[in-house]
């Protein structure tokens, strides 16, 4: 038996982003879920990391995520999580809440950059779905001095940790490339007391796989039919089977 997990990551739900690759649309998502509650078992990351440490199988499970900060992730993705009762985690780019800031994907695609305010990410945490770091303004780390990284990881932490009143233990890199990252960066992450560090780069999670270097699974505007790539999912980590 296959013994493979997944972990995915959205970035936005938004049907006024329908042309943009890292958006998915409203019906998409709703269909995504409805899927994924069917044929796996959808567990909080912290879940899926015990699981992981203490040599757990960790088939048929998956996580969802999300990163950056939109408001749309309070707006609509928290309610339709609600609905079908999915837990989900929260990747936050602490310095761009509360603003009008538009970043350069944005800029080129034409699309206004609506990010949520604080307060709405403390919601998220009073609805019991987990939050993390995602550095303070989205840089990619692997093009900063070891200072600035620092700097980004922890003054993101410690923002949401102000914001939220509790310990923020996961944190996820942006752009998730596997060229955004390197080992002296996951020694960073490590020494600072994060738990778990995720990519975006595509792959599923195996038994003996290290916290720190978890692959994630991108779902975005790229797959046009989700009940396909859902299917496509289930398939090659031959979950719910």
């Amino acid at each position: 038996m296959n013994q493979t997990a997944a972990i995915v990551a959205f970035h936005r739900v938004d049907d006024a982003a329908a042309h943009d690759p890292i958006s998915v649309p409203v019906p998409a998502f709703q269909s995504f879920c409805r899927l994924v509650s069917r044929h796996f078992r959808v567990v909080a990351l912290p879940e899926l990391l015990a699981r992981l440490g203490d040599g757990k199988d960790v088939s048929n499970r998956l996580v969802i995520t999300f990163d950056d900060g939109y408001a749309d992730n309070h707006e609509t993705a928290a309610p339709i999580l609600r609905e079908y009762g999915l837990p989900a985690t929260f990747f936050i780019a602490t310095d761009l809440i509360g603003t009008h800031t538009q970043p350069c994907w944005d800029r080129k695609a034409g699309i206004r950059t609506r990010w949520m305010t604080w307060e709405q990410v403390r919601d998220l945490h009073r609805q019991g779905f987990e939050l993390g770091a995602h550095t303070r303004t989205h840089a990619n780390l692997n093009a900063l001095s070891p200072a600035q990284a620092r700097d980004e990881v922890s003054g993101s932490r410690n923002a949401l940790e102000d914001a939220v009143g509790a310990t923020i233990r996961w944190f996820s890199y942006p752009f998730g490339g596997r060229n955004d990252f390197n080992e002296d960066l996951r020694a960073l992450v490590t020494d600072m007391g994060f738990e778990c560090c995720l990519s975006c780069h595509g792959g599923l999670v195996r038994p003996g796989d290290s916290a720190i270097n978890l692959q994630r699974v991108p779902v975005n505007n790229y797959y046009r039919d989700f009940w396909h790539f859902g299917a496509a999912l289930v398939q090659s980590s031959r979950l719910g089977q």
